[in-house]
């Protein structure tokens, strides 16, 4: 079952890109979803459950690291859809220019994942998660709102901004949630982040690419719009993180 529902969604928003197989897609995505609720309530009742998510849901903040998880995936996903599109259609520069420019965002999170390494130890996961995000999201705010008339280099710095915040939000966010259960869970919640990441990463390209098909007439527009729904997803789990850090420490107060 677990195997049919990744496939389900995968394969569903691969093609959601099409709009000729529009109406296959969003019958796999909805077959996809209905085996993720099954698949919940089946292993929730199970003694030996594939994932536990009875560990889960006794951790309040679990599903919300989960939720950041899938919101960097999703982000991750336009970062490296839409910069090529940006450079060649609109700045009209080559393909061989165009590949350096993009490198700011994977030189910028190859860097500071070691130095978020270097300087967590695993004490200040969340921290570091949501200033990652903060990062992120300051990052998507330059690239949405840049006037592409200017130099092509302000948009590789945006990109390295985004590779800072990524580099320092995902090695606290994967310790974050293999720390949730005991060791004998780890390798399944290990399984399962990687398996939401990859879920946001196909969503990410899927609805990206369905954008810019419906608005093949004005890419501009398309690549902005891009950008304001990734911006979106994070000003939003950014909320989140804000709402329940907030919860908790009045609890651990009262």
């Amino acid at each position: 079952m677990n195997s049919l529902l990744v496939i389900s969604l995968l394969a569903g928003f691969s093609l959601l890109s099409n709009p000729k197989n529009l109406t296959l897609a969003l019958s796999l995505i909805l077959l996809g979803v209905i085996l993720i609720i099954i698949f919940y309530l089946f292993e929730i009742r199970k003694k030996t459950p594939l994932i536990n998510f009875k560990t889960l849901n006794t951790n309040p903040k679990a599903w919300l690291y989960l939720g950041q998880t899938f919101v960097f995936g999703f982000s991750s996903a336009m970062i490296f859809l839409l910069p090529p599109f940006v450079f060649e259609k609109i700045m009209n520069l080559n393909v061989g220019l165009t590949g350096l420019l993009v490198l700011g965002a994977p030189l910028g999170l190859v860097i500071f994942s070691r130095i978020s390494g270097q300087l967590n130890h695993g004490m200040h996961n969340s921290a570091f998660s949501f200033w990652g995000l903060f990062a992120i999201c300051a990052s998507l705010v330059g690239l949405l709102t840049m006037n592409y008339q200017w130099p092509a280099l302000i948009m590789t710095c945006f990109l390295f901004v985004y590779g800072i915040g990524g580099g320092i939000f995902q090695p606290a966010n994967i310790a974050t949630i293999m720390n949730i259960g005991n060791q004998n869970e780890q390798g399944s919640l290990g399984s399962l982040q990687r398996m939401v990441q990859n879920i946001a990463i196909a969503s990410g390209t899927a609805i990206g690419s369905t954008v810019m098909n419906l608005l093949s007439n004005n890419i501009t527009s398309s690549i902005r719009v891009n950008w304001g729904i990734a911006l979106s997803l994070v000003l939003l789990i950014l909320s989140l993180s804000i709402v329940f850090d907030r919860k908790f420490l009045q609890n651990n107060i009262n």
